[in-house]
């Protein structure tokens, strides 16, 4: 279970997992795009990383204390794992 005021930092333990995005060519081909609309792709990805976690976790949380954040906390069974999801290259 989650604590109020981990003393612990999440600092260096992560796993980096890649995942090609689509470019704006690609978004505006498969969904008529415009190229105001291309920043908003970052909120969409963030959002169904969010969607799949809550088909497949006991727990989702945020997190954030002063100027740092991670975007999902998940809970599976006895594991805990902390999400931090980027668009860009």
């Amino acid at each position: 279970m989650l604590q109020r005021g981990m003393q612990e930092s999440l600092a260096g333990r992560f796993q980096l997992l890649e995942c090609p995005h689509w470019s704006f060519v690609e978004c505006r081909e498969a969904f008529d795009w415009t190229l105001d609309q291309f920043p908003f792709y970052g909120r969409l990805v963030e959002n169904a990383v969010g969607a799949a976690f809550l088909n497949d976790a006991d727990s989702v949380f945020y997190w954030s204390d002063r100027d740092k954040e991670v975007d999902f906390v998940v809970q599976r069974v006895k594991e805990i794992l902390a999400i931090e999801v980027a668009v860009g290259g």
